[in-house]
């Protein structure tokens, strides 16, 4: 055992994971986000789904956008993260682009100068990644968000991953929630993807 606590090693990890995401060519981030669109829409965890819970995009991430836009078109209830307090977060209703504006990281999120409705439960949650393994775990930007969100809910939950983001292991703890679906540009993971 080297002694490198977990949260070092996530860490270093995430640090790594940084320098690799911006280096990553735009054509390839243009079509792996086209294929991984095409994948997601034509599966059963969101043909099946009547609501979605969706992570906002940022620059170097797999795109989300198009899919909340699609979402709308087939008239699911696309509901967004608000962050609150370190850890915590709501899933909040979204009808169109109007409803938000950037939040404390520069990230879109619910203007809440207005009534929010918010999601006890929603049938699918898209989960952003810095990195995830094949076999369903993901490491995340930190701040514990996802993991918290995810031990209180049912939803089902897949993480958007380039393939070339993909890790052979991600170091995780107790309360790191495990991802049902992993899904690259190549196609939901092997160990995962008979689920969708």
């Amino acid at each position: 055992m080297d002694g490198t606590s977990i949260k070092d090693k996530k860490k270093t990890m995430r640090l790594e994971c940084a320098r690799k995401a911006a280096l990553l060519p735009d054509l390839y981030m243009e079509k792996a986000n086209e294929a991984m669109y095409k994948l997601l829409i034509q599966s059963g965890i969101y043909q099946n789904a009547s609501s979605l819970f969706v992570y906002i995009s940022t620059d170097r991430e797999p795109d989300t956008r198009r899919l909340i836009q699609r979402a709308w078109q087939d008239r699911k209830d696309v509901f967004v993260p608000l962050c609150h307090g370190r850890g915590r977060m709501d899933a909040v209703r979204i009808n169109d682009w109007k409803a938000l504006k950037p939040g404390r990281l520069g990230i879109l999120e619910p203007d809440g100068t207005h009534g929010l409705e918010t999601a006890q439960d929603v049938d699918l949650c898209v989960v952003p990644c810095v990195s995830a393994s094949k076999d369903g775990f993901r490491l995340g930007h930190g701040a514990g968000y996802y993991d918290c969100w995810l031990g209180e809910h049912r939803a089902a939950s897949v993480c958007l991953c380039f393939e070339r983001m993909i890790s052979e292991s991600v170091p995780y703890e107790a309360w790191d929630a495990p991802i049902a679906y992993v899904l690259t540009e190549n196609g939901f993971s092997p160990a995962l993807q008979d689920k969708a």
